[in-house]
């Protein structure tokens, strides 16, 4: 870093995920699970998936398949398994494809939330990360381009060289040989 991040005394714990979240380029959000409504999403979001953020709350809100469905939809079942007692809704990471909202691509996110729940154990707020995967998926698949040039590179020659030396082995053993007297030079006699 080359200036400080000023942190004002009345940075909340809300302010300060904030910060925490956004500091590789992830979008941060907030959820207000009491309300279903969308406390805080950065505005990186826009950037990102071509969504601003009233368009979050619009999705979380009204539910159905739009393109946000996907960060925003199945939060009602969650809270419900959660308060029955399933713990591994605490922490749920996932990763799909988002169509961007204005161009004409899919964007590929991880997308990791948690629960944060109050004294008696009661889901209050959900908060979570949004992560472009463009990058990773670009680089795997650069890597998987290069082990398979390399792997085609590699297996061509060896696999024609036992080919070269079988057929080099053949013409020698079909080949007359020349007799020992011809490939004497001659002897002068005189």
């Amino acid at each position: 870093f080359t200036e400080a991040l000023v942190m004002p005394s009345s940075f909340t714990l809300t302010d300060q995920f904030r910060t925490i979240a956004e500091l590789h380029g992830d979008t941060a959000w907030i959820v207000d699970c009491s309300i279903r409504a969308v406390a805080y999403v950065s505005p990186s979001a826009e950037a990102m998936l071509g969504y601003a953020s009233f368009e979050f709350q619009d999705q979380l809100t009204s539910g159905g398949d739009g393109p946000l469905a996907l960060l925003c939809g199945g939060l009602a079942e969650r809270l419900r398994c959660f308060a029955a007692g399933d713990s591994t809704r605490l922490r749920v990471v996932r990763e799909f494809e988002i169509a961007h909202g204005r161009d004409l691509r899919t964007v590929p996110v991880q997308v990791v939330s948690t629960l944060l729940v109050d004294d008696d154990g009661v889901a209050r707020t959900l908060v979570g990360t949004i992560r472009d995967l463009s990058v990773q998926r670009e680089l795997a698949a650069g890597q998987r381009r290069f082990a398979s040039m390399l792997n085609h590179e590699f297996r061509t020659p060896l696999s024609t060289a036992p080919s070269s030396a079988w057929k080099s082995r053949e013409v020698m053993r079909t080949r007359p040989r020349a007799s020992a007297t011809a490939r004497s030079p001659p002897r002068s006699t005189g």
